[in-house]
């Protein structure tokens, strides 16, 4: 009987040895520490010991603390958030703006084809007599503009493929100058306090590559959101409100200065008109016989004029009789 409990007890001790072991190697590959939900499922086998311990901040296994103050964290996690943020729009402004410029090329294509078909059915037609020269000469400058509107967007094309090209060279050489990753150990990682190391692990986890796609941009920017600790959450909100007000304040003042263009403009403009009616409607008179600004050359003074002298004639004539 004393060897039969014996190898009851051995039996028992095995299995709990082997949950522990489960339990060590899930801890290691999450990066070597314990924390309180792993030491709960140990605490039967250890009576409770280790969890007592862990929430007591004792000599046991303790929680991983992040050396890296708040400040720093929530200032370099908005400065990512705002590179993604600011890629994101970035990248769909030069992608509508690359859509427009083909979109546009294509059209110009076609009509500067359309063209030419129709110059050449103009010349063959005008084979037998005698040719419009003029007409041609204004098909081919027509001709001539749209090919140099087709280049200017071709070089256009030509720069934001370019730019795109140097984005991804730059990105090339930042991940070949990325220092190699390693395999940490367990004691490595309990053992590492500098800070510095903590920073640079912080940047290799949130980096966002220069070229990258504006869906990357935006699939980067919620995994960065959802990264965010309970102590980061508040500070974080707190910067995003104040930026979306300096946002709206900022609208505010270019709505307004925009109004207040457009009624400066519009003022000038009926200053402008008023101008160019009271300078139809005046004439300058400088010498009776002028020939630029005698009245006898401006029909509605002359015939006001004739048909005064009429009357003061014919009345003169009147008291003579």
């Amino acid at each position: 009987t004393i060897l039969k409990k014996r190898d009851e007890e051995i039996l028992a001790s095995t299995n709990q040895l082997n949950k522990m072991v489960l339990v060590v190697k899930k801890a290691v590959r999450e990066g070597g520490v314990l924390d309180e939900k792993m030491l709960v499922k140990i605490a039967p086998i250890l009576g409770g010991q280790f969890t007592v311990m862990a929430r007591a901040g004792g000599h046991g296994f303790t929680r991983k603390k992040n050396p890296i103050p708040l400040s720093v964290r929530v200032s370099r996690k908005k400065q990512f958030l705002d590179r993604a943020i600011s890629q994101y729009v970035y990248g769909k402004q030069a992608l509508v703006e690359m859509k427009k410029i083909l979109v546009r090329r294509k059209e110009l294509i076609h009509e500067k084809n359309k063209l030419e078909e129709e110059r050449m059915y103009y010349v063959q037609k005008a084979t037998d007599r005698s040719m419009d020269t003029m007409a041609i000469e204004l098909m081919d400058e027509h001709v001539d503009f749209v090919s140099k509107e087709i280049s200017c967007l071709s070089a256009k094309i030509h720069n934001l493929q370019k730019g795109a090209e140097e984005d991804n060279l730059h990105a090339d050489i930042e991940i070949s100058s990325r220092r190699q990753k390693r395999v940490v150990f367990v004691d490595e990682i309990i053992n590492e306090t500098n800070q510095d190391a903590q920073q640079d692990n912080f940047k290799e986890k949130f980096r966002l590559p220069v070229n990258a796609a504006p869906e990357i941009a935006y699939k980067f920017a919620c995994k960065l959101i959802k990264s965010f600790e309970a102590d980061e959450c508040q500070t974080v909100i707190k910067g995003l409100v104040d930026d979306i007000m300096e946002l709206k304040m900022n609208n505010n003042e270019q709505q307004s200065a925009f109004k207040s263009m457009e009624e400066t403009i519009a003022k000038f403009t009926q200053i402008l008109n008023d101008v160019k009616k009271n300078k139809q409607d005046t004439q300058f008179i400088s010498l009776p016989n002028s020939p630029v600004a005698s009245p006898f050359n401006i029909p509605e003074i002359f015939d006001s004029y004739t048909s005064d002298n009429d009357s003061i004639s014919s009345s003169h004539i009147r008291s003579k009789n």
